[in-house]
Formats: C-alpha cells, structure tokens, sequence
C-alpha cells in the first residue's frame, strides 16, 4: 500500500512539472526564433541601408522635406526595408516626430548604421546641417566599407580553412586509430592519467580554435 502511495505522488508530481517544463521549453524555443528571424532581418536591412541613403539624399535634392523623402522610400524600397519604412511612417502620421520614431526604430533594430541615420537626423535637425551631402557620405562609407568586407573575407578564407582542418583533424585521427587498432586508444579512455590527458587536449583544442578565430576575424 505505502509502495501504491508512493508512486501515486510521484506520478502527480510529475504531471504537475511537465506544464512547466512544457511551457519553458516552448518559451525558450520562441525567445530562440525571434532571436533569429530578428538577426536575418537585420542583415537584409543592412543590405538595403546604402539604396535608403541613395533615395533619400535624391529625394531631398529635389526638394522634399525628410518626412515626404521617407515616404517615398517606403514605397520605393523592397521588404522588409519597405515594410519597417511603412511602420515608421504610420507612427509618424498618427502625431511621433519622425525623430522620434526614427531613434525608436534604431533602439528596436540592432543595426549601427541605422542607429547613425538616427543620430544623424535627430543632430543635423537641431543644428541645421546638409541631410543630402550627409547621406551621401553615408552611403559612399558604407559602400566602401562593404567592400572592404568582402575582400578581408577573401583574404581570411584560407585561415578559417586551416583552422577547420586542424581543429578537426585530431579528432579524425582519433576515431580513425580506434577503428584500426582500438588497443593503442583505450589506456586514454579506461586509465586515469589517460582521461587527464584528453582533458588537457580537448581544453588546448578549445583554446587553439578560439586563438585562430581571433586572429583571422578583422572588424572594419
């Protein structure tokens, strides 16, 4: 009977943490998702901010105002560039100043070039400064600098190839000598002073693979 009990609180028990478990698991899955989707949407818009700047400096030249110039770039624009655009111009009709809605979309997105659009409109309007040759030099720099990227890209292809292959490489070994001759492999795994020595290796396999991802990722 105290064996029945038992196992009849224990069930409970469980039943009553799997909700728990279930709806952590699916909050975390979701936080995960965002996470993402926001991570993707961000490098789409950073492939769109120098054609932004480029319609925006050209709206301006012909004589827009910089509200009428994010309206025509909302319409001009593809998506999700397009999309965010429309959303900051819906909160600008409802009564934000477009400054606002503008460090508003900066905070949400996190992207440096738009949180410099931001900074950049929210000073050159107090001050008085030239939107067009600011956007303008915006865009080149940001040309310039994609540029730049992809040539570092290149040049570092060849030592993130390297470091693949040699942080891999003892671990092949390894599964390759134990299929072979798993006589030589086992004093690492059944003896003391062999699991010591994996554990050196694999630390100083964790501390090589972060040395040469150091060396080869240049930020421009």
């Amino acid at each position: 009977m105290a064996y029945l009990l038992l196992g009849g609180a224990v069930a409970c028990a469980v039943h009553a943490h799997k909700p728990r478990t279930a709806g952590r698991f699916t909050h975390t899955m979701r936080s995960r998702s965002r996470g993402i989707v926001n991570k993707h949407t961000a490098h789409k818009l950073a492939a769109h901010m120098v054609d932004l700047l480029t319609v925006l400096s050209q709206a301006l030249s012909a004589g827009l105002s910089l509200a009428q110039a994010f309206e025509m770039a909302a319409h001009e624009m593809p998506d999700p560039m397009g999309r965010e655009l429309k959303d900051l111009m819906a909160r600008v009709k409802v009564g934000c100043p477009l400054e606002e809605a503008l460090g508003e979309w900066a905070s949400r997105r996190p992207l440096e070039d738009l949180r410099i659009l931001a900074d950049a409109v929210l000073v050159l309007k107090k001050t008085g400064g030239n939107l067009v040759e600011t956007f303008a030099r915006m865009a080149v720099t940001i040309r310039e600098r994609t540029k730049v990227q992809g040539r570092i890209r290149v040049l570092t292809a060849q030592g993130v190839a390297q470091g693949v292959v040699l942080c891999a490489m003892p671990l092949v070994l390894g599964c390759a000598l134990y299929a072979i001759a798993p006589e030589y492999v086992a004093p690492l795994i059944a003896t003391a002073p062999g699991r010591k020595m994996m554990c050196v290796g694999v630390i100083m396999e964790v501390l090589g693979a972060w040395w040469m991802k150091t060396i080869v990722t240049i930020r421009v």
